[in-house]
């Protein structure tokens, strides 16, 4: 990802937390994209493909969405995976009760081709087959 890149996700967050009050969430990223799209939690669900009272419950951080789910909505709303994933990752790190911030990156192997994606705990990368694990 490119330095401009990486500035103008940065810049985002910064935006819709002031917006939101607080630290971006995964359920408070998914409200904005709704709402910033004029769209009803029922249009915005069935776009996903889970009921609205779920929507809700991810919107409210009742909810917590896997890794792997929200890739897909990432997909699905034409965004990509990395800050998606970074945020669902994080609010189990909270949920969990850790002091650890979150990042995702794209792996790419020799060649160029795609491979999945990582997540980094204090320098730790872990491969992209142990996204789909349940942080306890």
């Amino acid at each position: 990802m490119s330095t401009r890149s990486n500035t103008r996700i940065r810049d985002s967050k910064r935006f819709l937390e002031k917006l939101s009050g607080g630290p971006l969430t995964f359920g408070g990223l998914l409200a904005a994209i709704r709402e910033a799209e004029g769209a009803t939690q029922v249009d915005f669900a069935a776009t996903l493909g889970v009921s609205r009272s779920h929507m809700c419950d991810i919107e409210k951080g009742r909810k917590v969405v896997g890794a792997a789910r929200a890739a897909r909505f990432a997909k699905i709303l034409g965004y990509s995976p990395e800050s998606f994933v970074a945020l669902a990752l994080q609010g189990q790190v909270i949920e969990a009760g850790l002091k650890l911030n979150v990042s995702v990156e794209a792996v790419r192997v020799l060649g160029g081709g795609f491979v999945g994606l990582t997540k980094r705990f204090h320098g730790v990368v872990l491969p992209n087959h142990c996204l789909g694990a349940q942080l306890r």
